[in-house]
């Protein structure tokens, strides 16, 4: 069995070329769903939902590109 330590973090990143690396950071606690609903009103089956208490990006002046 898994611990009860809700504690979760999800890293986002990429390099854009030449070299110009991106990247989000979002720490926070997480909550495991048996069943939830996606946006479109549909089961989605068991998820993970991350309740943020940090941000932290960088990198993102180039996220238009």
């Amino acid at each position: 069995m898994w611990g009860a330590l809700p504690a979760a973090t999800m890293v986002v990143d990429d390099v854009l070329p030449p070299w110009r690396p991106r990247c989000v950071l979002i720490r926070g606690r997480a909550e495991a769903l048996a069943a939830a609903t996606g946006p479109d009103g549909e089961p989605a089956g068991p998820i993970i939902r991350l309740h943020p208490t940090e941000v932290i990006s960088w990198g993102m002046e180039f996220a238009g590109e």
